[in-house]
C-alpha cells in the first residue's frame, strides 16, 4: 500500500509554506512561551515567575488544566508531592492561585504550528490562530 498525504494535511502544509520570520510586525515579544497549560506548564509559570521571567502560555483547550481537568477532574490523584490526595480540578485551581502574582498571559484555543530558532538565538512561534511571538525561550 502506497502512503499518501491527507488533503487536509497537505493544505495545512502549503498554507505554512512561507518563511515565518518574513515579518515580525505584531509579534508579541516575551521572555518565555510555555506550550501547555496543564499542571507542568502552570508550575513552569511559577518557577519562571520566581526568577522574574514573564511568560505567555499557549494551550489547545479553552481553559487551563490539561489532561487533569479534561480526563479526570473529580478523580482522586495520589502522587502529588506533599499533597495526600486531590482531584485534577483542585490541583489546577491551586496552581492557578499560586501563579496569580506572576501575571502570565494565556492564549487558549490555540495550537502551536511553527517554532523556528532565529539567528539571534530567540525563537519565532506562531499559533493556529495566527498569534505570533518572539521569545527568548
Amino acid at each position: 500500500m502506497e502512503p499518501h498525504l491527507n488533503p487536509q494535511v497537505l493544505a495545512t502544509a502549503l498554507a505554512h509554506d512561507k518563511p515565518p520570520h518574513a515579518s515580525f510586525d505584531g509579534a508579541i515579544e516575551t521572555d518565555a512561551v510555555i506550550i501547555g497549560a496543564g499542571p507542568v506548564g502552570l508550575f513552569q509559570v511559577f518557577e519562571l515567575g520566581l526568577l522574574e521571567i514573564k511568560a505567555h502560555v499557549i494551550d489547545s483547550l479553552a481553559y487551563a488544566g490539561g489532561q487533569c481537568v479534561e480526563l479526570y477532574p473529580d478523580k482522586p490523584i495520589y502522587d502529588i508531592p506533599a499533597v495526600p490526595v486531590c482531584t485534577g480540578q483542585e490541583l489546577t485551581n491551586s496552581l492557578l492561585k499560586q501563579i496569580v502574582p506572576f501575571g502570565a498571559v494565556f492564549h487558549f484555543g490555540q495550537e502551536v504550528c511553527i517554532v523556528e530558532k532565529l539567528e539571534d538565538g530567540r525563537f519565532f512561534v506562531e499559533t493556529s490562530k495566527g498569534t505570533r511571538f518572539l521569545t527568548k525561550t
